[in-house]
């Protein structure tokens, strides 16, 4: 299982994401962060993906959505996710493209 957790772009939330091996399954997870010390992380938003390339790129957009990644590489957090799943990477180029032309379009990548 691989987990990679970031804080988020609004400063009450958290993000989570990763692959998880035994479910076999991309996961995001966008946590309210608790206001008072005694409270709980309160689940916003929960998504789980089936292990592909097309999956890891919407995972990676989500992530990126949501958490603050800094002037990290939507397409490094893409080739991550894949490696983590074992996906093969014959079809990487071609998701790539798809990748780069759609996260300029999210704004996740200037």
């Amino acid at each position: 299982m691989s987990r990679y957790e970031i804080a988020g772009r609004d400063p009450t939330q958290s993000v989570a994401f990763g692959w998880d091996r035994p479910l076999g399954k991309f996961f995001v997870s966008v946590l309210a962060l608790p206001q008072d010390p005694s409270g709980e992380e309160m689940e916003v938003i929960e998504v789980w993906m089936e292990p592909t390339t097309f999956n890891a790129w919407e995972l990676t957009v989500l992530a990126h959505r949501y958490g603050d990644m800094g002037e990290a590489n939507p397409l490094n957090t893409f080739d991550r996710l894949c490696s983590d799943a074992g996906i093969s990477n014959r079809y990487t180029p071609k998701a790539h493209e798809y990748a780069r032309v759609r996260a300029k379009r999210e704004g996740v990548l200037q």
